[in-house]
């Protein structure tokens, strides 16, 4: 399980413990919706195959987007735990838009996430026996809401699209699929929103 015993220190320098962290959770509201696959995600899959692979920003970033969909769907079903888990051991299973599985776009990397995937998701069997599924999920929460980083499903990227598009003069329909779907964008939009940058080669969709 995500740890239920550490202590973070905030960027004032405050010292919080992972209780009082979970309390926060529990005023999230509908964004622990979407949070809670984001933080699935990076814990299962992302937070191992970072620079372990020769994976760009723009790839990572898409097969996050795409394993927090599929997160999402297993939250929605019954027994979501043993969902999860069977999810991110597969490694047939469909990692980017272009159909890509997710032991072909880790490579030699795939072992170690397999591991890792294989041994987390095993404890939180474990620990979900032990504390409820309800603690397992707020801990998935508070690891979305600690990425701080430009994930889709974080208020982050939504706010990096809003501003990117407004400054940037990009159209309604890159602004909805920015938002709704970044997995099937253009990769050099993608990276340009990733970067906050400009890109003058692509036209953008209005």
């Amino acid at each position: 399980m995500m740890s239920t015993a550490v202590t973070c220190v905030e960027r004032s320098g405050t010292r919080v413990t992972t209780a009082q962290l979970l309390e926060r959770t529990s005023s999230a509201g509908a964004r622990a919706d979407a949070l809670a696959p984001v933080g699935l995600a990076l814990h299962h899959f992302t937070d191992t195959i970072t620079g372990r692979s020769v994976m760009s920003n723009v790839e990572l970033h898409q097969a996050t987007t795409v394993l927090t969909k599929q997160a999402q769907r297993c939250l929605d079903g019954n027994d979501w735990l043993r969902a999860i888990r069977a999810l991110v051991v597969d490694p047939d299973r469909p990692a980017l838009g272009d159909g890509r599985t997710a032991q072909q776009v880790c490579g030699a990397a795939w072992p170690s996430v397999l591991h890792v995937a294989m041994q987390r998701s095993n404890l939180a069997l474990d620990d979900a026996a032990r504390y409820g599924d309800a603690t397992i999920l707020k801990l998935a929460v508070l690891h979305g809401c600690g990425a701080n980083a430009l994930w889709w499903g974080t208020a982050p990227w939504q706010r990096r699209v809003d501003e990117w598009s407004a400054r940037h003069g990009a159209g309604r329909r890159t602004h909805e699929v920015l938002t709704l779907s970044p997995e099937h964008v253009d990769r050099d939009v993608l990276a340009a929103v990733i970067a906050d940058s400009e890109v003058s080669s692509i036209r953008y969709a209005r």
